[in-house]
């Protein structure tokens, strides 16, 4: 992950949920999407952490998650163009950057809302999707769902139960990472 990119290490993540619990909720909004790095992205940090994850716990991060690539995407506000929608895309003045070359600079829309988000494509080129469906309007997601921008996939979550889920596997001795 580059600089401007707004992912966190999901090593970091699990961290800081052992040790913080709500006070990392209140920093990660109401809902996070859940990816993993290509193969040819550095993951940030050398050794494995999959042995220290039980089938259980990954199965709830995402099936089929591969936890050492693990990234986590705090569905936050950083920007005060449009107050209401959080943008998603490649640029570093989205509220949700994501860098990857099958991103657009401006990709997706979101609409918060209370227990759910709407999400819509900004005309990208190589799609928004829900599951594996393309979308061409707006379309609501809940905590569970697959959300993919380009050829990334992501899994949709409610940060509370994120941080529920990862406090479980206890702090992991890593060197800070982004």
């Amino acid at each position: 992950m580059s600089r401007r990119d707004h992912g966190l290490s999901i090593v970091r993540v699990a961290d800081e949920a052992a040790r913080e619990g709500a006070a990392l909720v209140a920093r990660l909004g109401r809902f996070v999407l859940v990816g993993q790095l290509d193969e040819d992205e550095p993951a940030g940090w050398s050794f494995s952490t999959s042995a220290m994850v039980s089938p259980t716990v990954a199965a709830e991060v995402g099936a089929g998650f591969d936890f050492e690539r693990g990234v986590v995407y705090p569905l936050l506000k950083r920007t005060p163009t449009f107050p209401s929608v959080l943008l998603v895309g490649r640029a570093s003045s989205n509220d949700v950057c994501i860098q990857h070359h099958s991103i657009s600079k401006l990709h997706a829309r979101i609409r918060l809302r209370e227990d759910a988000f709407d999400v819509e494509d900004a005309g990208s080129l190589n799609g928004t999707f829900v599951g594996e469906t393309r979308i061409e309007r707006p379309v609501t997601v809940a905590p569970g769902d697959r959300l993919g921008f380009g050829t990334r996939d992501f899994v949709v979550h409610a940060s509370a139960r994120l941080v529920e889920v990862l406090a479980r596997i206890g702090p992991i001795d890593a060197p800070d990472v982004r």
